[in-house]
């Protein structure tokens, strides 16, 4: 194991998954202990029973079949064994044939908890625990916050309540979670055998991948962030306007729109609001501003690249947190009295 993050070649985990569950949390758990090559690793049966929670026999079984299907090579038989892991000839030098995963996937973060890995493994979901991995390899923390909201997203229906200055308030509900085929993650798993249900033609893959993706939601291992968006597809981000969720950034300037916008409101207006609805004021000029949520992963590789983001993510809702308070401080109330 070699800093906080290791990584996994597409076509061995492809291939790994094939055999099963249990020789797919194996070879995630030999990567985990591989060095600055993601080759060759010490971790076998003992750290795939103590982060993966298989069994010593099953566990031992994993890794013979990985030997047999030549995921794994052992390289060493005296003494305490080593391995060499993935496909020989595997693509392994193009920008996305690697897929990078936190060490913490694998080993959790708390001692005495199970690790996010051993959790889906209980769920004996291995369509999760392939979703999972695809959203590593498709996650873009710096250019889109997490998952691109043209591959996949959860809708939001945009509602105009009030203006007051050279502000419009905007009231933006929840709607439904929609995802593209052509597009990584559920690219992954169409099918190409269609179905009618309900007099609709669908993937068969549609049904593996959405139950996937609610299995992985539940156990908290991806959340959707709501964010701005200065108008559809093509627009740039803003901030962030989920309370609930993402980072204590995001949730300061979420909470700091919320509440310039309705300090900015009129009687009528506040009796409109939907229930649940995200209260945004915009700048008039944003004439076509737009809520989405983001999909992003819980458990993100320690790199520069996460770094980076995390220190602009910062920054940018920072920014949006302090317009707002300015907002708040010219209409509240006590500053009119003032």
């Amino acid at each position: 194991m070699s800093g906080k993050f290791f990584a996994v070649d597409r076509e061995s985990w492809g291939a790994a998954c094939a055999l099963g569950l249990n020789p797919a949390c194996a070879y995630l758990v030999m990567a985990a202990g591989t060095g600055g090559d993601n080759r060759r690793t010490a971790w076998s049966v003992h750290a795939i029973e103590k982060y993966a929670g298989i069994g010593r026999k099953r566990a031992h079984d994993a890794v013979v079949g990985l030997i047999e299907a030549r995921l794994v090579r052992k390289v060493k038989d005296t003494g305490r064994p080593a391995y060499v892991i993935g496909l020989d000839g595997a693509e392994r030098n193009k920008g996305d044939a690697l897929i990078w995963l936190p060490n913490a996937l694998v080993t959790g973060l708390t001692v005495g908890t199970d690790s996010p890995l051993a959790q889906i493994r209980q769920t004996q979901n291995q369509n999760a625990l392939r979703l999972l991995i695809e959203f590593y390899g498709a996650h873009r923390l710096l250019d889109d916050s997490g998952i691109d909201r043209r591959a996949l997203r959860q809708e939001y229906t945009a509602m105009h309540l009030y203006e007051r200055g050279q502000h419009v308030v905007w009231a933006f509900t929840a709607g439904v979670r929609r995802a593209w085929p052509d597009k990584l993650p559920a690219q992954a798993f169409m099918t190409g055998r269609i179905e009618t249900v309900d007099g609709q033609k669908r993937d068969a893959g549609w049904p593996v991948f959405w139950e996937a993706l609610s299995l992985l939601a539940a156990i908290k291992l991806l959340e959707f962030v709501p964010y701005l968006f200065e108008s559809g597809d093509n627009g740039e981000t803003l901030h962030a306007v989920g309370w609930w969720s993402g980072e204590e950034a995001e949730r300061t300037a979420a909470v700091a729109a919320s509440r310039a916008g309705a300090v900015l409101l009129d009687a009528a207006s506040r009796k409109k609001i939907p229930s649940n609805a995200l209260l945004i004021p915009a700048p008039r000029h944003l004439g076509e501003v737009q809520v989405v949520g983001i999909a992003r992963l819980k458990f993100r590789p320690r790199t520069s690249m996460t770094a980076a983001w995390f220190s602009g993510m910062e920054e940018q809702n920072r920014r949006a947190a302090a317009r707002y308070m300015e907002i708040l401080s010219q209409y509240s109330p006590a500053a009119e009295v003032n």
